[in-house]
């Protein structure tokens, strides 16, 4: 091999090997209000403890990768699977290390750790000083006391509770094993009620009209076959469901990760390519509005000041994500790199 092409090579490897920040092409769109950031969360590897939390400042206009543990000197964990925000903090639920991070929002120190779960999924706040968090293994719902950090009682359900909603004095919970979309009182913190959805109910959004749609993801059947999912649209003041649009799984995991635009009139879900459905529509398009190509989509939220649709691909889910920013018109805006299976986004303004 010639002796030049060889040390152009080695230079290659190590200007490569040197880089840390990914570069976003195009530049990050200017907006009205630059304080804050993206929090990208990187579920990792399941039992490889290599979660991550990535974060765009939107005044530097620099992605931080690995931000979590560059700010805090050791590892988030296992399994990144959702982030709650309630006044200066942030809520880091790791599902696998059975634990709630607590990071102060803007420096994203760590505060505290909340222990005593067994496969946290979800948190949602209720007033200043009481949360609710989805138990996805064990079942159930931990009531947490957010002055203290300590678990301080469970509400029993069975399944895998999964992603959960709060409305007017009411807990909304999805079962992604079950039919049904339980209601709790958030008074006594009993169940007060359930309702009959298809199968795998998962994500949860309330529109413009106050009507609550849950998405729900179907399953394979043993042996062969299997149920499809749906769209449900609910009306909360009778807790009774008034449309339902069946859909047909394209991916063994279904439906999931049910989103809506800014205006709450459009509605966004992953199943296998990207769908979108405005929801003055009365059934749903068979037809993606991002198709997939040999993607994996695995991760899906909205920027609401600049209108643009944040799409992660997990590719072969060992490999660093690729994310994708889309405008109202599927118009791909730009590109960067984030961590390891990209599972969510989380727009912070302040």
């Amino acid at each position: 091999m010639n002796k030049n092409y060889l040390l152009y090579l080695i230079f290659l490897v190590v200007i490569g090997a040197c880089e840390t920040q990914p570069i976003i092409t195009p530049e990050y769109p200017a907006i009205v209000n630059p304080k804050g950031g993206l929090f990208i969360l990187n579920e990792g590897n399941f039992q490889f403890g290599n979660a991550t939390l990535d974060y765009y400042d939107f005044i530097t206009q620099k992605l931080a990768t690995n931000a979590f543990e560059t700010t805090n000197n050791r590892k988030l964990g296992d399994i990144l699977q959702s982030i709650t925000h309630h006044g200066e903090k942030g809520y880091l639920i790791v599902n696998n290390s059975q634990k709630i991070e607590v990071i102060n929002m803007n420096t994203l120190a760590t505060a505290a750790t909340i222990t005593g779960f067994v496969s946290p999924r979800y948190m949602v706040v209720n007033g200043f000083q009481k949360a609710y968090v989805s138990e996805y293994y064990n079942g159930g719902i931990k009531v947490v006391d957010l002055n203290t950090n300590q678990i301080i009682s469970k509400i029993p359900i069975g399944g895998n509770c999964d992603e959960l909603l709060i409305h007017n004095g009411k807990l909304y919970v999805t079962v992604s094993n079950k039919k049904l979309l339980y209601v709790i009182n958030t008074q006594s913190d009993v169940v007060m009620d359930s309702i009959e959805v298809a199968y795998g109910p998962n994500s949860l959004k309330i529109d413009k009209n106050k009507d609550l749609w849950v998405l729900s993801s179907g399953r394979n059947i043993i042996g062969g076959g299997f149920e499809n999912g749906a769209l449900q649209k609910i009306n909360m003041e009778v807790d009774t469901i008034v449309n339902i649009q069946y859909i047909t799984r394209q991916s063994d995991h279904g439906p999931i990760k049910l989103r809506s635009n800014a205006k709450k009139d459009v509605l966004y879900w992953i199943n296998k390519s990207i769908y979108k459905h405005p929801i003055n529509e009365n059934t749903v398009s068979s037809n993606p509005w991002i198709p997939s190509f040999n993607n994996n989509f695995w991760a899906l939220n909205y920027d609401s000041l600049t209108d643009e649709l944040y799409v992660g691909d997990a590719i072969d889910f060992v490999q660093r994500s690729t994310v994708n920013r889309y405008d109202e018109t599927a118009t791909l805006k730009g590109t960067f790199k984030a961590g390891i299976i990209t599972g969510d986004f989380y727009f912070y303004y302040k």
